[in-house]
C-alpha cells in the first residue's frame, strides 16, 4: 500500500498504528485530490471527532474518502455499504437510490491507488440498517453521487453533525438517533470494516434474461462454460441466464459445423508396390527458396520411383518448367533403363495440370493419379522426400 502522507503533527506511534491498521487492505482509505479547496463548502472538511470512534487515519484540513474505485459488474445485483469515521461526507454510486438529486461541479477525488473518481451530484436516500433481527430505515442528506465507487459510504462525521452518535466496540457499530434510539447495529467484518451488503433489484429495465444458447451466440460462439462464467464473475453486465434443466447440454450446429475436423489419414499404404522400375512414379515441386541459386533457380522437382526410391531432381526457375523436366526424366529412364513410366503420382498443383501436359500423358499412355484437394498425406513419398532433401542441403 502507498504510504499515507501525514499533514498534522501526529506523533510517531499513532503513524506506525494507523499504517498497521490499514495494512491488509489498500483500497479503503483515498485522499481527496488538489482541486478540493475549489469546492467553497465547509462540509469538505473535519471537524473534532468523538473519542469512542475507531482509530483511524485523521489530516486535519483534509477530507478522507473510504472507498474502491467499481469493478465490472461489482454492484449489479449487490449493494454494499460502509459505514466509517474516516470520511467527511456520503457518497453512493447507486442513482436510482437517490431522492432530488441534482448535479454539482464535478469534483476529483484520488484514491489510494493513485486512480482518481469524481462526484457530479448530491442528494438525498433512504437506506436500510441492520438492527438486530430487525431493519431501520435512516434518511441521509447531502449525499455525494458517484457513479464510479464501488459501494455506498456511509460518514459517520454527518451522522454526528445531525445529532446521532455511534459507538464501536464488541466487533459492531450501534447507532443511535438524536433521541438515543437505537437505530441500528453494524458488524465488523473480517476485514476490520463496518459493511453491510443487500441484494439488488432485480427487476431492472438494464438486465436483459437470455438462454445460454443465446449469450454463447452473441459472444461470437465462445465455450458455453466461459459464457457462464463471464456472467457468474460479473465481467458481463445487463444479463441473466436461464437456468437450464438438469442433464440438459448444450449443442450449437453452428459450432459443430464450423469446428468440425475431417478424419485422419490412415498410416497404412494405399495399393502394391510397383514390381518394376517406372510402374508407378512420384513428383512433386517445392519452393521458392529463400535464396537463388547461382544459375537464378529456385524452384526443384522430385521424381522418385516407387520400387526402387530412386530419385532425381531437377532445378527449375519458374513452376511452369516443370513438364520440361518431366520429359528430360521420361527420356532418362527410356535411354537407360529401357523402362516405361506407367503412373504418374502427384497433387493437384497447376504445373500438372497444364493442357499440354496432360495431352502429353494421354500421347504416351501414362496415367496421372492425383491426390485428394489439399491432401499432401497422400504423396508421402514424395513429400518425406523433399523434406529430407531439405534438410540435408
Amino acid at each position: 500500500m502507498p504510504d499515507l502522507q501525514a499533514v498534522t503533527d501526529s506523533s510517531a506511534s499513532d503513524i506506525s498504528y494507523m499504517e498497521s491498521f490499514v495494512k491488509d487492505d489498500s483500497d479503503w482509505f483515498s485522499e481527496v485530490a488538489e482541486d478540493a479547496d475549489e469546492f467553497d463548502d465547509d462540509e469538505w472538511f473535519f471537524e473534532d471527532y468523538p473519542s469512542e470512534t475507531i482509530p483511524t487515519p485523521y489530516f486535519s484540513g483534509e477530507a478522507l474518502v473510504a472507498t474502491e474505485l467499481a469493478k465490472p459488474g461489482q454492484y449489479a445485483y449487490v449493494k454494499a455499504k460502509l459505514y466509517d469515521s474516516g470520511c467527511t461526507q456520503h457518497i453512493s454510486p447507486f442513482q436510482d437510490d437517490f431522492e432530488n438529486l441534482r448535479d454539482i461541479p464535478p469534483k476529483s477525488f484520488l484514491a489510494a491507488n493513485k486512480q482518481s473518481f469524481s462526484a457530479t451530484g448530491k442528494g438525498e436516500m433512504v437506506i436500510d440498517v441492520p438492527n438486530g433481527a430487525d431493519i431501520s430505515q435512516l434518511r441521509l442528506t447531502e449525499v455525494l453521487y458517484s457513479p464510479e465507487v464501488g459501494y455506498t459510504l456511509i460518514s459517520i462525521g454527518k451522522l454526528d453533525e445531525k445529532g446521532f452518535s455511534a459507538t464501536f466496540s464488541d466487533g459492531k457499530c450501534v447507532i443511535h438517533g438524536p433521541d438515543g434510539k437505537r437505530v441500528g447495529e453494524v458488524p465488523k467484518n473480517t476485514k476490520w470494516l463496518y459493511r453491510v451488503e443487500h441484494e439488488g433489484e432485480q427487476a431492472n429495465p438494464g438486465v436483459e434474461t437470455l438462454t445460454l444458447d443465446q449469450l454463447h451466440r452473441r459472444m461470437g460462439h465462445i465455450s458455453p462454460a466461459i459464457a457462464q462464467k463471464l456472467v457468474k464473475d460479473g465481467f458481463v453486465t445487463g444479463v441473466r441466464l436461464e437456468s437450464m434443466p438438469s442433464g440438459d447440454l448444450h449443442f450449437c450446429e453452428s459450432c459443430t459445423y464450423a469446428k468440425a475436423t475431417r478424419k485422419s489419414v490412415p498410416k497404412v499404404r494405399e495399393g502394391d508396390r510397383a514390381t518394376k522400375f517406372g510402374g508407378e512414379v512420384h513428383s512433386d515441386v517445392w519452393g521458392p527458396l529463400p535464396v537463388e541459386s547461382k544459375g537464378g533457380k529456385c524452384y526443384y522437382i522430385t521424381f522418385t520411383d516407387n520400387k526402387t526410391r530412386l530419385t532425381h531432381l531437377y532445378l527449375l526457375a519458374r513452376k511452369n518448367e516443370a513438364f520440361e523436366s518431366y520429359k528430360d526424366y521420361e527420356a532418362w529412364c527410356s535411354t537407360q533403363l529401357g523402362a516405361k513410366i506407367k503412373i504418374l503420382h502427384s497433387d493437384r498443383g497447376g504445373e500438372y495440370l497444364g493442357q499440354e501436359f496432360i495431352l502429353y500423358l494421354n500421347s504416351q499412355g501414362t496415367a496421372q493419379k492425383l491426390n485428394v484437394h489439399d491432401t499432401p498425406q497422400h504423396s508421402g513419398i514424395a513429400e518425406r522426400r523433399n523434406h529430407t532433401i531439405v534438410e540435408r542441403i
